[in-house]
């Protein structure tokens, strides 16, 4: 998927999951279950030695009973993992800071490009090196009015937010009213006990009720 077939899809869609654990069948059937509450994007964390083997049974998974999902990796600290991940299939890649050499793997590769930044002097260097989007992380610490007051000079780019959004009505909402295009919750939160049984069913009802209280209708 280009960046220009990716960037409507993600507006049209705009939470995003991000999770990580160890348990690669419970990151597969957590998938499953949200993505059938109508969750599209996911963005695997890469923060474990198991990351590769469970994005590649994510990629399986999605294929096989999630079409529609957009699956990619998150905390990409280097180069080297993103070319990595992208050669397995990532459609997107995250990190929490600027690199260029993630940007150049990327724009060498089609993949889109999401960095973190915090600062003003950071949100524009991020452009500068062609992001698709720039993450806003960890955006409560700073809040709403850090990011309307970056809104009135820059306007165009997309911003996603994340570090600690609420997945509620009460915790999206404000961020997308103040310029955010998407926020990214942690999966690994919510109904947290799902994740202690290892059983997700209900994962697809939260999501329904979230949908449908951010008036999206998938």
């Amino acid at each position: 998927m280009t960046p220009s077939e990716l960037q409507p899809n993600l507006f049209r869609h705009p939470v995003v999951g991000t999770f990580y654990t160890s348990d690669t069948q419970a990151c597969c059937d957590m998938m499953v279950a949200a993505y059938r509450g109508g969750l599209r994007f996911f963005e695997l964390l890469n923060r474990g030695r198991e990351v590769m083997e469970t994005f590649e049974a994510l990629i399986s998974t999605s294929r096989t009973e999630c079409p529609e999902a957009v699956l990619g990796i998150g905390t990409v600290m280097n180069g080297i993992d993103a070319a990595r991940f992208i050669l397995k299939g990532a459609d997107f890649v995250v990190s929490p800071h600027i690199s260029a050499e993630v940007g150049k793997v990327c724009k060498s590769s089609d993949v889109y490009w999401i960095p973190g930044f915090l600062t003003p002097t950071e949100l524009q260097a991020a452009i500068d090196l062609g992001a698709n989007m720039v993450k806003l992380f960890p955006g409560p610490t700073v809040g709403t009015a850090h990011l309307v007051a970056l809104r009135s000079i820059w306007k165009e780019i997309p911003v996603m937010v994340s570090g600690g959004v609420v997945a509620s009505k009460e915790g999206i909402a404000p961020w997308m009213a103040s310029g955010a295009n998407v926020v990214a919750v942690n999966m690994c939160k919510i109904c947290p006990e799902s994740w202690e049984s290892g059983r997700f069913d209900d994962m697809e009802p939260f999501f329904q009720s979230l949908f449908f209280a951010l008036g999206a209708t998938s």
